[in-house]
């Protein structure tokens, strides 16, 4: 039986050239979501502001329901605002990386 032989291999470094464009692609694709992101933080504020007006509006105690609907929005809107704190933190870091 033929014994097997332990093969060692260097870490593979990349060139600067290649971090630099590697780096660049990945600050290029938070640059890219901004939108997206803004978007959906702004939608979750809207969606909140338009539950809140509408139980203030209909003057009553709200059913089971509405007061389940009530707190989704709200979590969602509470969870986008901390998503996009989150994505703009993330996104400057990867811009200090490049510099």
């Amino acid at each position: 039986m033929a014994k097997a032989t332990r093969v060692h291999s260097t870490p593979r470094t990349d060139s600067p050239d290649e971090r630099a464009k590697s780096e660049k692609r990945f600050t290029s694709a938070f640059m890219n979501l901004e939108g997206e992101v803004c978007d959906l933080d702004r939608m979750g504020e809207i969606a909140e502001h338009l539950v809140l007006e509408w139980l203030e509006i209909s003057g009553y105690s709200a059913p089971r329901k509405a007061e389940l609907a009530t707190c989704a929005v709200q979590q969602l809107a509470r969870l986008l605002k901390e998503f996009k704190t989150k994505y703009f933190d993330a996104f400057e870091g990867a811009k200090a990386m490049q510099s």
